[in-house]
């Protein structure tokens, strides 16, 4: 390997956000390859990526219509992890799907975190389970990009009990 493959997982094709993490990661001398989940949103910008990659189609709103999407997906993903040197996971729920499609990989997980939601702060059965496995996988990554330090502050060290870790602002 060459060390500058990087798979971009992404929620969603065409979030502006995305998309200029994703040139930034280009002019940074990456070679980008993009996997999605297509939605009937945020069509509008396609990111500056050598290769595309359609996982599936997911709706809004609904988790639990999610993980069969994921699951369906999830030897395509690994497929994908195996030819690329990093896993950069636009979000939690992406990252915990990463993590499992990657066991035993050598490919190294970034995880980016721009929202925290209401469930992964949920004092109820599922949310503590959510961060119980959150906790576990966020561990395992080589870095964590957060947009806030209160993400890190309340979150990664009050709510997961993450004392130290690569943190990137």
């Amino acid at each position: 390997m060459n060390n500058n493959r990087i798979l971009v997982l992404l929620p969603t094709f065409g979030d502006t956000k995305d998309s200029k993490r994703i040139k930034m990661l280009k002019e940074s001398g990456f070679e980008v390859n993009v996997a999605y989940f297509e939605r009937d949103q945020f069509l509008s910008r396609k990111p500056e990526a050598d290769s595309f990659y359609k996982l599936g189609k997911i709706s809004n709103g609904n988790y639990f219509k999610r993980i069969n999407v994921f699951l369906k997906s999830i030897r395509n993903l690994r497929a994908l992890v195996k030819k690329n040197d990093f896993v950069y996971c636009i979000g939690a729920d992406l990252a915990i799907f990463s993590f499992f499609a990657s066991s035993g990989l050598k490919s190294r997980l970034i995880i980016d975190v721009a929202d925290i939601r209401p469930i992964q702060v949920s004092n109820s059965i599922l949310g503590k389970f959510l961060r119980t496995i959150e906790s576990y996988v966020t561990k395992s990554a080589s870095l964590i990009v957060v947009t806030s330090k209160g993400f890190i502050d309340f979150y990664y060290k009050e709510k997961l009990g993450i004392k130290t870790h690569n943190f990137f602002l």
